[in-house]
């Protein structure tokens, strides 16, 4: 991450964030159905291209473009912006003619152009891991709106079960929601720069209230309702046939995977979850399910299992990246701290940790 932050206080761009498999794409295109708002899929700012300083510098230098652009094409987070060549050929034109070319211009105007070849006027992003930047969003975009999404996790932790690059274990799968949960409480706990533009929005209320809640969003970004945001699926101009694991963005709101999970996680799994998640979902408001003794008696011999799939999937990765090429995303940190949480979580004492004293969150977000 570079040193100096650039401060771009001339836009309010909206950005979705919030654990993986939570409601952030459904959010993205019940936001870009509005005929003023086009929100980009995945430019993985902060988490990727911010690091590529470590290669390219000085954009100004003589070559330093094509080598920037060059790094798109093989970045990890490439298949995202793949279909947005008349857009980045764009930008590109920009930063040439720019005087001072930088890394975070070219993320403010990959947003700004997306929007504007979309005939938008209010433009945005959605990358989840953007929880852990909430600081640099904040400074760099001071008029930015941060919709943080949340969602039970023992439905987000079932739906990573089903999608292609996600790992195996259940146990990074929840510790992964309680770090992204947990960053954003702790964000607000410490004060952020500027509370009144951070809104939760939780994904049941998302489905099962649709319209209170797309009009309680459109009322935190500043628009107004557009009852084609009800049929997103139907206005978004959101293509997914690159990521099949989003196909879902395709149907009408529904609370169809609301409850889903609990006829995909059996009991151990489901105990163990619970356990190592049982401060943030008090927190939230989610009800445990009663496990049964023989269930709960099975939960070490459960750990275990799923630290070999976790393993497995790290050994797998690792050679995936090897084979690959230099990588450029931000993630070694973000296992340190899911280490951290699972070693905390493991000691004895569990109901006397601070995070275990949580106050109840009420069902509404606090601004409605």
């Amino acid at each position: 991450m570079q040193d100096v932050i650039p401060v771009f206080d001339d836009c309010a761009p909206i950005f979705i964030l919030g654990s993986t498999r939570s409601g952030t794409t459904l959010t993205r295109s019940i936001l870009s159905a509005h005929p003023d708002i086009a929100i980009a899929d995945g430019f993985h700012y902060w988490v990727e291209v911010a690091n590529f300083h470590k290669v390219v510098p000085d954009l100004r230098e003589p070559g330093a473009l094509d080598r920037f652009f060059a790094l798109l094409q093989t970045a990890r987070h490439h298949v995202h912006i793949a279909d947005l060549e008349p857009e980045l050929a764009e930008v590109r034109a920009r930063l040439a003619e720019d005087p001072a070319p930088s890394a975070a211009k070219y993320f403010r105007l990959a947003m700004e152009t997306y929007a504007k070849h979309r005939g938008a006027t209010r433009f945005g992003e959605k990358t989840s891991a953007n929880i852990r930047y909430l600081r640099e969003i904040q400074e760099m975009f001071p008029r930015a709106k941060i919709l943080h999404l949340v969602r039970d996790p023992r439905a987000v932790v079932a739906s990573h079960l089903n999608v292609p690059w996600a790992s195996r274990d259940v146990i990074s799968l929840a510790l992964k929601w309680k770090l992204a949960v947990r960053t954003f409480l702790d964000f607000q706990k410490a004060g952020p720069r500027y509370p009144g533009n951070l809104m939760e929005v939780r994904y049941e209320e998302l489905v099962r209230e649709p319209e209170t809640m797309i009009r309680r969003i459109c009322a935190f970004v500043d628009v107004a309702y557009d009852p084609r945001m009800l049929a997103h699926q139907e206005h978004s101009g959101i293509k997914v046939s690159a990521l099949p694991w989003k196909i879902g963005v395709t149907r009408a709101i529904n609370e169809g995977a609301v409850a889903r999970w609990q006829k995909e996680l059996p009991g151990p799994r489901l105990a163990l979850i619970q356990w190592l998640l049982a401060p943030e979902m008090r927190h939230y408001g989610y009800q445990p399910l009663p496990m049964s003794a023989a269930d709960r008696r099975q939960v070490p011999a459960q750990a275990a299992r799923e630290l070999r799939l976790w393993l497995e999937y790290k050994r797998r990765q690792r050679a995936e990246r090897q084979a690959t090429g230099p990588q450029y995303y931000d993630d070694a940190g973000i296992y340190r701290l899911v280490l951290r949480r699972l070693l905390a979580t493991l000691r004895p004492g569990l109901a006397s940790r601070p995070e275990a004293t949580l106050p109840h969150r009420e069902a509404r977000p606090p601004h409605a």
